[in-house]
């Protein structure tokens, strides 16, 4: 052995992943990349990018002005997700890590967004409640990040899968 005190077992980590976490992953990959995609045809302006959404929103935030702090920071999250779905997708070592900061990070603006709106709100006279219901998917994410953490870091990918990655 190298030195290592841990124990190496080889195998797959995609297969610690649940069936919703791979569709979620699978959604954020192609969020993230139209992300990309939309803040690259906006920077250069592309004529193009009318046929794209220009509205840009997570966890409650929402702004038309993609080049504002506000459409910075959204446009990060969500090409960090994108990030953070494919390094899950990919197996990368750094993957779970990342997932645990993606799920911290969205229970924090959720609540944030849901002191800064409250919960319940009087407009035009009709009562609105803003239940951030991300949450309902973004603690368990966080909770099966947590669990899966120690066995992820100690798998390895199998030969045949590009080891340089891990």
């Amino acid at each position: 052995m190298n030195g290592n005190t841990e124990n190496k077992i080889t195998g797959r980590r995609r297969k610690l992943l649940p069936w919703w976490m791979k569709v979620f992953i699978w959604i954020f990959m192609f969020t993230g990349a139209s992300g990309i995609v939309v803040v690259l045809l906006e920077a250069i302006g592309s004529p193009i990018h009318f046929w794209f959404v220009s509205e840009s929103s997570i966890y409650g935030m929402q702004t038309f002005e993609r080049f504002s702090l506000l459409g910075i920071f959204i446009s990060t999250l969500i090409i960090f997700k994108g990030y953070t779905a494919f390094a899950m997708w990919t197996e990368k070592k750094p993957a779970i890590k990342l997932g645990l900061i993606d799920a911290v990070v969205g229970i924090i603006v959720c609540i944030i967004m849901m002191i800064v709106k409250p919960v319940f709100a009087l407009v035009d006279g009709i009562w609105q409640m803003n239940l951030r219901f991300e949450i309902l998917f973004l603690v368990p994410y966080l909770i099966k990040c947590w669990r899966i953490r120690k066995a992820w870091g100690q798998l390895e990918k199998p030969l045949g899968v590009d080891p340089d990655q891990v």
